[in-house]
């Protein structure tokens, strides 16, 4: 290899003149670098809402949040924040980093500003503007009640359970059309693709196995952007068929004023009863077993009626109970008694 004492010395000055080029841009260089990466700063508005369940990504009509601001390249605690809500001032001073509030009603805006001075003047802005939208849900399962029942129809054991939505996404000061939405629906925290896409407001599933367990439904729905939309969970429990027991009168019909637990009957007389299933699957068939005082009872005429005469001369608590099953589901079955006191 050549020495320095060898070369000419044309050579030997562009050489180094390449040494000292190197040696000046390479530093120069990663010190701009990270003068760039110390000079990054921001702040963002984080939403959440007070007393709920899993994080939203549409905020709902008269809900309460709090907003909070965050950043990685200052301390806010240090900082001047100044919070603006629909262009009125309503909070600002040192280590001010959150603000609550409540949204307003469907189709208002929301306008959300933090002015940030970190210690040592630095000014950061961030801010959030939304539409407020929202979506209801109803739910019906596809059991019995009798027709004079006011209450609900619940879910049983692998009954089916409709769920529907109802939204109101706004656009221009109109409602979006329910076809013109994109649905996305969950089960128990697991998205159910086949059930979702444009226009799927209704989602259908069978209940669990066990009474007494729930499920959670949650629906997401948003316009064609995407930039609009509305969130809302529910929870829908699973309950065991019921039965109750009315006395059976000639010319009144089933007196439903009030369930039996007991009843008198005078010596000497005859009364009927009824029994009216509760939550079984709508339309499928149901067995009916009488019982009196454990020992079965003589079946005639109507599976859900049972006809009883007192002796004469005769007293005492007898246990009338019945037990009632689904044909097409094992799973739905029911026992239950009352007591006749014979005087």
């Amino acid at each position: 290899m050549e020495n320095l004492e060898s070369l000419p010395m044309l050579k030997i000055f562009s050489i180094l003149i390449i040494v000292i080029l190197a040696g000046f841009l390479q530093p120069h260089a990663m010190h701009a670098q990270f003068l760039s990466n110390q000079d990054v700063g921001s702040v963002f508005i984080e939403l959440v809402q007070q007393f709920s369940g899993p994080v939203k990504e549409f905020q709902g009509p008269n809900e309460n949040y709090v907003a909070w601001i965050r950043s990685s390249s200052i301390d806010v605690n240090r900082a001047t924040i100044t919070w603006i809500h629909n262009g009125d001032t309503v909070a600002s001073g040192l280590g001010v980093k959150t603000y609550q509030f409540r949204t307003g009603d469907v189709g208002e805006r929301e306008s959300l500003r933090a002015i940030v001075v970190a210690n040592g003047g630095r000014r950061l802005e961030a801010s959030q503007v939304f539409r407020i939208n929202n979506v209801d849900l109803l739910w019906t399962a596809n059991t019995t009640v009798p027709a004079w029942y006011k209450g609900k129809a619940l879910a049983s054991p692998r009954s089916i359970i409709t769920v529907s939505a109802f939204p109101e996404i706004m656009r221009n000061g109109s409602k979006t059309p329910s076809s013109q939405l994109i649905y996305r629906w969950s089960l128990d925290d697991d998205f159910i693709p086949e059930e979702s896409g444009a226009g799927r407001r209704n989602f259908s599933f069978r209940a669990d196995l066990i009474p007494g367990t729930e499920h959670e439904i949650t629906i997401t729905v948003s316009d064609l952007s995407g930039t609009r939309g509305a969130q809302k969970t529910i929870v829908i429990p699973v309950a065991g068929p019921k039965v109750l027991f009315y006395e059976e009168r000639p010319l009144e019909g089933t007196v439903i004023g009030a369930a039996l637990t007991n009843f008198i009957l005078p010596a000497g007389t005859q009364s009927t009863f009824r029994a009216v299933p509760f939550f079984f699957t709508r339309g499928a068939p149901l067995s009916y077993k009488w019982f009196i005082d454990g020992e079965a009872a003589q079946e005639e005429g109507l599976p859900d009626i049972l006809r009883l005469t007192a002796a004469i001369g005769s007293g005492g608590l007898v246990s009338i109970s019945t037990t009632i099953n689904n044909v097409r589901n094992i799973l739905q079955r029911i026992s239950d008694s009352f007591t006749i006191d014979v005087q």
